[in-house]
């Protein structure tokens, strides 16, 4: 049986989530290093640099995928509390429903 196709906020939800994964991961490893400073310096390097890196991915990659406006306000609200993102329905953008499948 297919999976129903996933609406816009659900799409960026997923992103978001998996780009806060991904920098929660790599700031907890940056923490660590500093706490345990046995740890290799490439570690505490790579960490910093994997944290920024998803941190800039997610400002600047949750788009709108018909128009590429920046949706990031609503990708985070939609990756943190999916209850709470119905104040913005529409992309500012090209105005296409967010509930609307991609």
């Amino acid at each position: 049986m297919a999976e129903p196709a996933r609406s816009i906020r659900q799409q960026l939800g997923y992103l978001g989530r998996g780009w806060l994964i991904l920098a929660a991961s790599g700031w907890l490893a940056f923490v660590a290093t500093v706490l345990m400073p046995g740890l290799p310096a490439w570690l505490m390097v790579g960490s910093f640099v994997l944290t920024c890196g998803a941190l800039l991915a997610m400002i600047l990659g949750l788009r709108c995928p018909r128009c590429r406006t920046r949706l990031t306000q609503v990708g985070l609200m939609a990756a943190i509390l999916p209850s709470q993102t119905s104040t913005q329905l529409h992309c500012p953008g090209c105005g296409a429903n967010l509930d609307q499948s991609a």
